[in-house]
């Protein structure tokens, strides 16, 4: 029967399947997602979630684990309702069932040609999603795959870096057994009296040839350099040891001994010695023999040990002028100086007699003026000595005073004291004019002096002259 149906009506069904197909594919070409469904359906969306996992709705699983519902399903059960959830028998397992992706459903009058097309292009999206499923799976493979090779790329460097690090250290390790070989080598070298000064030198010695050289190098080389460089160090500090000997020797032998110090002090001569003797030493070669060295040492020392003697001969003209003896300690001092200061303008090696001319034509000056003041000043010690001793006498005189006063009938006076406070008084005012006449006449007698006491202390008070016999005598005494 279906051969004698029209071709016309064979297209005519062909085409509408497809158009349904077609109109099928674009309403499930779009989706709800389960939240938006529940929204749509107005249910929750947990209900729309259980219903998906049980398959009594058509849902599809995305790569993510969402569920997905295509339009078509919502517009369906928008009109149908939503099925009961299924539930499970009693005692029966309450694991939910497997997951289903159900297709489009054809119509009932879909030929068998149309069935095999639709099935071969469900066919092929399964492949076409297999495909993809397995690009995603190899580049999720290809992640893991490029972080194993990194890690075991790490674990290779870091098993690199811990060989070499074991080969440097076995490298340090047998170069310092090395190294400490050579050292000790070269301290079998040094005599035993020597070691104890010149260890440190030698190890740095030994250490900057060793720096140059490997342990690989011939043996015979790098003990040949080793030996070098130990004697060289002996060599150098037997050469210090002779000059610190003549050192000593021109500190404490050489010079004369007025230029030593006392008491464990060096003079500044021995200062001076030492300083030279090592100048001298040291302007000659590093291979120059001891007895040169030891030469030229006391070549210079001995120019020291002449300065001194013209030191020691130049203060000898300074301390031996009788002129500064006859000086005081502050004035002396100045003036010594000034004489050194003068001498020291002279050459050294200047004879004693230029020395002295030097030095008396220096001091005339000084001399001549100190012999004005000293003159003048030996004056005015005469002069206090004669007024002092004019003083006396006046002294001497004016205890006449008293008793010339107690007889004096014109003098009046209440008692003794009276008599002595005005005797006191009296003697203050006569006393300087009594000095004054002791001076005028150095030779005047004691009995002269009374009767001027009398004649000061009559004019003084006023009196009247005493008895006729008293100026009598006072008569006779002055003619």
């Amino acid at each position: 029967m279906s051969q004698n149906v029209p071709k016309n009506v064979h297209l005519l069904q062909f085409r509408t399947f497809f158009r349904t197909v077609e109109l099928m594919e674009t309403q499930n070409s779009l989706f709800y997602s389960t939240g938006e469904a529940a929204q749509l359906l107005q249910t929750s969306q947990d209900t729309i979630r259980r219903l998906c996992e049980s398959g009594a709705i058509r849902a599809e699983l995305t790569p993510g684990g969402q569920w997905r519902l295509p339009q078509s399903e919502v517009t369906r059960l928008k009109k149908e309702g939503l099925p009961p959830l299924p539930r499970p028998l009693p005692g029966a397992a309450t694991g939910r069932p497997a997951r289903t992706t159900a297709g489009p459903e054809l119509p009932s009058f879909a030929s068998p040609e149309t069935v095999a097309t639709y099935d071969e292009t469900v066919r092929l999206k399964a492949e076409i999603e297999a495909l993809r499923l397995r690009q995603e799976k190899e580049k999720a493979l290809d992640w893991f795959r490029q972080r194993e090779k990194e890690e075991q790329a790490r674990r290779q460097e870091i098993e690199r870096q811990r060989r070499l690090q074991a080969a440097k250290a076995e490298r340090q390790r047998r170069h310092r057994l090395w190294f400490d070989r050579w050292q000790k080598h070269a301290l079998d070298c040094i005599p035993f009296s020597a070691r104890r000064q010149v260890e440190p030198d030698v190890y740095r010695a030994v250490a900057e040839v060793l720096d140059a050289c490997t342990p690989e190098q011939d043996e015979t080389i790098t003990r040949q350099l080793v030996e070098a460089a130990a004697r060289g160090v002996v060599k150098r500090w037997e050469r210090e040891r002779h000059v610190e000997r003549l050192v000593a020797d021109a500190r404490d032998w050489w010079l004369p001994f007025g230029a030593r110090g006392c008491g464990g002090e060096l003079s500044r001569w021995q200062v001076a010695a030492v300083k030279a003797a090592r100048e001298a030493i040291a302007a000659l070669p590093a291979d120059t023999p001891l007895d040169v060295m030891e030469a030229a040492a006391r070549q210079a020392v001995a120019r020291v040990a002449e300065q001194f003697r013209d030191y020691q001969l130049r203060e000898e003209l300074v301390h031996s002028c009788a002129f500064l003896r006859r000086i005081g300690e502050p004035h002396r001092q100045v003036l010594e100086n000034y004489l050194r200061h003068v001498l020291d303008q002279l050459p050294p090696g200047t004879p004693r007699a230029l020395l002295e001319q030097a030095r008396d034509e220096a001091l005339k000056p000084i001399r001549e003026d100190v012999e004005k003041h000293w003159e003048a000043k030996r004056r005015e010690q005469e002069e206090a000595e004669r007024r002092r001793r004019a003083e006396f006498r006046a002294n001497l005189a004016l205890s006449h005073l008293g008793f010339y006063l107690q007889h004096h009938k014109h003098f009046q006076y209440d008692g003794l004291l009276d008599l002595w406070d005005k005797t006191k008084e009296l003697a203050k005012v006569l006393g300087p004019k009594l000095v004054e006449i002791i001076l005028r006449e150095p030779d005047i007698n004691d009995e002269k002096l009374r009767r001027h006491v009398e004649r000061l202390a009559d004019e003084q008070l006023g009196l009247v002259a005493g008895s006729q016999r008293v100026q009598g005598e006072r008569k006779r005494t002055l003619r």
